[in-house]
């Protein structure tokens, strides 16, 4: 399929905005354009023929203030960093992104206060790895992050959602880490991509660390940050895998429970060494993911945490039938008797306007208007729609 060239300069020109190219793959044969004598329209096309192009070095970084169409106003997705310093056999984002590029902390913290001025509720950092933030440019992930909490409400109105990571750089920062994790404006939340659980599995991914490692990473953070959540990443069917090593991998989805587990299964990327490496039969790729999704929905992370407890939560979507938050902290009975006693005495009578009239919630209970046939039974008023929200004192 041909892509409209309009469409593809939207895809592909936001990686390559301020990049010199200086040489380009095409099959097996090496072509070389100076920089001015090849503009980035080039690029598209060569890569619409299917043809191999690496981006070698990079003149700038995106601007941070390019217009962006939003799903969600309150949401902002903060890019701290571009391109990679891994080198896994099975990826191509160093091809496509080239090596690591950061953006400098003030020029994030100005980014920070503009959306914070503008009424966003929630900041999210993302990057190809957070944890190697700041390495070539002489700082590092926990400068950053205590420079943007230092700049958040203490009320929590604003909240700092930290991207992903993968283990040898976190390990380095650990107790910084973990520090910031405490503070009241950032979730308690890290993906930290394991990819699969067998040592021989991740040497020859070229992941550079250990499963041992991504333990001490997992360990210390659900010891040290109260209601830590930590999401990871599998793959299955990578072509060295073996049914010993899928079982290790199974064994350590099941002996950490983790609440997201991201399964996808092995494809091989043309250029990269895995591509190059036999494969694992197809069925058993399938079955294999299969297992480990079916053994990833029997947990029940949230029993006894979330489930019939009471919580600060921050609403980020109001759907038709449902609305979406992320859980800020779980209060306790005291919190709760607390939070009832603040609301003054009027908001605090039934819901009913007229004493003269018959009580609504004194009826036999109807089914809710907005109440769809959901597990097996219909949602009745009183549970779906007789909700007391408080609002902040």
């Amino acid at each position: 399929m041909t892509l409209p060239k309009s469409l593809a300069l939207g895809l592909f020109m936001p990686r390559l905005w301020g990049a010199r190219i200086t040489r380009v793959t095409v099959n097996t044969w090496r072509y070389s354009w100076s920089p001015t004598n090849w503009p980035r329209v080039e690029v598209v096309e060569e890569t619409l023929k299917r043809h191999e192009v690496r981006l070698l070095n990079r003149k700038t970084l995106p601007a941070l203030d390019l217009p962006k169409v939003k799903k969600n106003k309150f949401v902002e997705i903060l890019p701290i960093n571009v391109g990679c310093l891994g080198a896994c056999t099975y990826c191509k984002t160093k091809h496509a992104r080239g090596h690591l590029g950061s953006y400098i902390v003030d020029s994030l913290l100005k980014r920070v206060k503009t959306v914070k001025a503008d009424g966003v509720k929630e900041i999210w950092l993302s990057s190809e790895d957070t944890g190697a933030y700041g390495r070539e440019i002489g700082v590092n992930l926990p400068i950053l992050l205590n420079a943007i909490v230092a700049e958040l409400p203490p009320d929590g109105s604003t909240m700092l959602r930290i991207g992903m990571t993968n283990p040898p750089f976190v390990l380095e920062h650990m107790k910084e880490v973990t520090t910031v994790l405490h503070h009241p404006c950032v979730y308690s939340f890290l993906h930290v991509p394991v990819q699969y659980g067998s040592d021989g599995v991740l040497t020859a991914m070229n992941r550079k660390y250990t499963v041992s490692e991504f333990r001490t990473v997992v360990y210390t953070l659900t010891e040290l940050v109260p209601g830590m959540q930590i999401a990871t990443d599998i793959i299955c069917g990578f072509p060295v895998e073996t049914d010993e090593d899928f079982a290790q991998t199974v064994n350590l989805i099941k002996e950490y429970k983790f609440p997201q587990v991201h399964i996808s299964q092995f494809y091989p990327r043309r250029g990269t060494p895995a591509a190059r490496t036999k494969k694992v039969p197809s069925t058993t790729v399938k079955n294999r993911s299969r297992e480990i999704t079916s053994v990833f929905e029997a947990f029940m992370p949230y029993n006894g945490i979330i489930l019939g407890s009471s919580a600060m939560v921050n609403i980020t979507f109001v759907g038709r039938w449902s609305v979406f938050g992320e859980v800020i902290e779980v209060l306790t009975q005291i919190d709760v008797q607390k939070a009832l006693n603040n609301v003054p005495n009027q908001e605090k009578l039934s819901p009913c306007s007229n004493q003269y009239e018959s009580c609504a919630c004194s009826k036999e209970p109807e089914p809710c208007s907005c109440g769809p046939d959901i597990y097996g039974e219909k949602y009745w008023g009183a549970a779906c729609c007789g909700l007391t929200l408080l609002e902040p004192q």
